[in-house]
């Protein structure tokens, strides 16, 4: 009888439990605290130039599944099972998942919170005066 868990009736077959990334990775941005499999919850700040990043997720195991979700203006949360993903920015908070489900059906999700400033205001001059008709 086969031991250990995730065993399938096969002793040479085991499902990995391994939902972990081994590296994860925004374009044009710095995590705070840095990247650790063992931390949960990151967040990063950017400038109002930074209109997009590219979310790069490294499983610790190849079999496990990595799916991106995302939420930049807070009514709109896409979904993609790609391993790279360009996801779009809007100014404040914009909330970045990714999920890391193992062979076995365990999950992991790692949280990130980027921030992207306002952008400055635009001064294009006077305004204008308008006069009351007489």
């Amino acid at each position: 009888m086969p031991t250990g868990s995730g065993a399938t009736g096969n002793s040479d077959f085991f499902f990995s439990e391994d939902s972990t990334l081994s590296d994860l990775r925004l374009s044009g941005m710095t995590l705070t605290p840095a990247f650790s499999p063992d931390n949960l919850y990151h967040a990063a700040q950017v400038d109002n130039t930074v209109a997009s990043t590219t979310v790069t997720p490294t499983p610790n195991d190849s079999g496990a599944i990595v799916e991106i979700l995302w939420s930049s203006d807070r009514s709109a949360t896409a979904r993609t099972a790609n391993r790279g993903r360009q996801v779009a920015l809007s100014e404040g908070y914009n909330f970045i998942a990714v999920d890391v489900t193992a062979e076995n059906g365990d999950m992991q999700s790692y949280v990130i919170w980027v921030t992207r400033a306002e952008a400055p205001p635009v001064s294009g001059g006077p305004l204008p005066v308008f006069q009351s008709a007489s």
